[in-house]
């Protein structure tokens, strides 16, 4: 202003050009340290609110991939971020999922499913006739003599007088004239 006897700087957050009378606030996405003749963009990974004096770190879960951001967002689902201050967010791996957004890591699919793809929201069940453990890509056939339903985390021996050729979602029982011993995969005719 005119007849001042000196020059004031700025506050953080806010910047003066040259010869200016008054100071302006940096938007969001910017930042400024005191005394400061503009207003610096936050770097990829970090995000300010208006009048920031520094850029914060994008939480767990959350990214900007941009320089100058006002906020961070979430990771969609089937995504996630377990890192501070991340410019991109991690597919979930097959075997596991993640399932909403903003995610700090991925679930295992449990026994009895699978997952076969990056990125998925969700397990899928077992057919009839496999199996899994935790974590897995993909369904394991069950052997001749044995059978699972849907969802099975092992396979199941077939009764005596019973008999399943490999995939069976249940056992068949033996024909007459015929027996089979407990888990076998065809029956012997009697003698």
């Amino acid at each position: 202003a005119a007849g001042q006897t000196a020059c004031n700087d700025c506050d953080a957050g806010k910047y003066s050009e040259s010869a200016a009378a008054s100071c302006i606030t940096c938007a969001g996405g910017l930042y400024s340290h005191a005394g400061a003749r503009n207003c610096t963009p936050c770097f990829a990974g970090t995000y300010s609110e208006v009048e920031a004096a520094s850029c914060i770190l994008c939480g767990v879960g959350t990214y900007t991939a941009d320089l100058g951001a006002g906020s961070c967002t979430r990771c969609s689902a089937g995504y996630y971020q377990p890192k501070n201050g991340s410019t991109s967010c991690e597919p979930a791996t097959n075997g596991t999922y993640a399932s909403a957004t903003g995610q700090a890591s991925a679930s295992t699919c449990p026994a009895g499913t699978y997952s076969g793809a990056s990125a998925t929201t969700s397990c899928s069940a077992c057919p009839g006739g496999t199996w899994s453990a935790e974590g897995a890509k993909a369904c394991q056939t069950c052997l001749g003599g044995t059978y699972s339903n849907a969802g099975s985390d092992q396979c199941y021996a077939c009764n005596a007088g019973q008999y399943s050729s490999g995939g069976a979602s249940s056992c068949v029982a033996c024909g007459v004239g015929t027996f089979s011993r407990p888990g076998n995969s065809t029956c012997t005719p009697c003698s």
